[in-house]
């Protein structure tokens, strides 16, 4: 590593760590750079997102609003706070902030590139940094589909949805796409949403999952079995990132339920 005290070799360092998810080593490094400069932007911004991996949501947020206030014009900032707000439940403050980051968002420019050291810069390397990317404008109208969900709102979660499609087809808006559509009693739109989602990305236990509800409620038990059988295959794997939904057991005909969310057919 460079000299110790270098402000940009410990960035480096601190965005290693946080890289391979070693979050306390990550906190310290950002926390000794602020403390060589109070106003270091990109000191702040990663001890944010390191406080939001360690699910300290509050300090993310006064971090992400002190930020803003100096720097009111950099989308992923706002991004950032919408997603602690999210993680919070306080889905107005979220929604706020993430639409004003979609204002902000330049389709020309990587919002991450204010906060990497001058070197990852200059040498347009932020690529070897891995999964650290910033959100978005499709992921972000992911998000407003779910706050929209949460809010009661169907045709609006359904817009978002629909919109977050139109610019990249993720598998997770698929298939929120498919709980909305469900809501919406659009069965067949469910289906076809559940199906994308599990093309899109094939390790996705709740996809078989709310098939198999699917197919059930239609009277496919052949169907449905065969998608709560790969449901519970994959399910052993916890690969799967939208596990907020509980699972479901189907013998002879009847629902078994397990702990969880409320079932979405309710």
């Amino acid at each position: 590593m460079e000299d110790p005290d270098s402000i940009e070799a410990r960035l480096s360092l601190g965005l290693a760590y946080f890289f391979h998810d070693i979050l306390e080593e990550a906190n310290l490094i950002f926390r000794q750079v602020i403390k060589l400069d109070l106003e270091s932007k990109e000191g702040n911004y990663w001890l944010g997102r390191t406080y939001q991996l360690q699910k300290k949501y509050e300090k993310s947020i006064a971090i992400f609003q002190e930020l803003i206030r100096r720097f009111p014009n950099y989308s992923d900032i706002y991004t950032q706070l919408g997603l602690s707000y999210f993680q919070l439940h306080q889905y107005k403050k979220a929604e706020e902030a993430f639409l004003r980051s979609v204002h902000l968002i330049k389709p020309t420019e990587n919002p991450l590139q204010h906060f990497l050291p001058l070197s990852h810069v200059k040498n347009e390397s932020w690529d070897r940094i891995g999964n650290i990317t910033a959100i978005s404008k499709a992921e972000i109208s992911y998000y407003l589909s779910r706050i929209s969900l949460e809010q009661g709102l169907l045709d609006k979660a359904e817009k978002y949805c629909l919109r977050s499609i139109q610019i990249q087809p993720l598998a997770q808006t698929h298939f929120q796409l498919g709980l909305v559509s469900i809501r919406k009693k659009k069965w067949e739109i469910a289906e076809e949403a559940f199906v994308s989602a599990i093309q899109i990305y094939p390790s996705l236990p709740y996809a078989h999952y709310q098939l198999a509800l699917l197919y059930f409620k239609q009277g496919k038990e052949a169907e449905a079995e065969t998608e709560m059988k790969t449901f519970l295959q994959r399910k052993k794997d916890e690969t799967d990132p939208f596990s907020h939904q509980r699972a479901i057991l189907v013998t002879n005909g009847t629902l078994y339920l397990s702990e969880g969310e409320p079932n979405s057919w309710t």
